[in-house]
């Protein structure tokens, strides 16, 4: 029920039960409502995403499922904003669009939840709060899941070994051959790195070894 006591590896199976239904967004709701009632601080942003999660819950029915993905997205968003994982500027756009009300344009908004929809479809949940430290706004949002669509399970690791911007560069024509070489590099320096470690671990033992024999004589 709390995230804040949730490791992102423990994420999935300490809050996903609550946080992907629509309890989740009852339970944001009812506690805003609850600091409400007796002066508490509210958390508006919080309570916010959960009446859209809800909303969009509610629509599914008549829009086909497609609002789904925009449940998932804010599911995603309030669950890294508990844990901390959002980058600020991320938060900022979060915050400034629903604090603003109907005086501003939340379709920035909604283009985020919606692409952090699909980041966590073809990811899961773990590896898509691990990712979304990398976006900063609408456009990190769409290239990235784009790029994860294309990379699927190598995404992590070709984010991380190829840097963000690169991949998102890469994410708007992401092709089956180029996903195939990120993998194959992502596979060789992870033999080189295995070999090297090796390397050293022998060297070690040698040079240990050696000192024994000394100390011995």
């Amino acid at each position: 029920m709390d995230a804040t006591t949730c490791t992102l590896r423990s994420a999935v199976a300490c809050n996903l039960p609550v946080a992907l239904t629509p309890a989740g967004d009852v339970v944001g709701l009812g506690k805003g409502a609850a600091d409400w009632a007796v002066g508490n601080d509210v958390d508006e942003v919080d309570v916010a995403l959960s009446a859209i999660g809800l909303g969009a819950t509610g629509a599914a029915a008549v829009t086909g499922g497609t609002t789904l993905t925009v449940k998932a997205g804010t599911t995603l968003l309030k669950l890294a904003r508990r844990m901390k994982l959002t980058s600020p500027r991320l938060l900022s756009l979060v915050t400034d669009t629903l604090r603003a009300g109907t005086r501003a344009d939340a379709g920035p908004l909604l283009a985020v939840a919606t692409d952090l929809g699909r980041l966590q479809s073809s990811q899961g949940l773990e590896a898509s709060l691990h990712l979304l430290r990398h976006i900063d706004g609408p456009e990190d949002a769409r290239r990235l899941a784009d790029a994860a669509d294309a990379l699927g399970p190598r995404t992590i690791g070709a984010v991380e070994l190829l840097g963000k911007s690169r991949i998102l560069r890469a994410g708007l024509r992401l092709s089956d051959e180029a996903a195939a070489l990120m993998a194959g590099l992502i596979g060789l320096v992870t033999t080189v790195a295995t070999s090297l470690v090796g390397l050293l671990q022998g060297r070690g033992l040698r040079a240990f070894r050696s000192v024994l024999r000394a100390t011995i004589r």
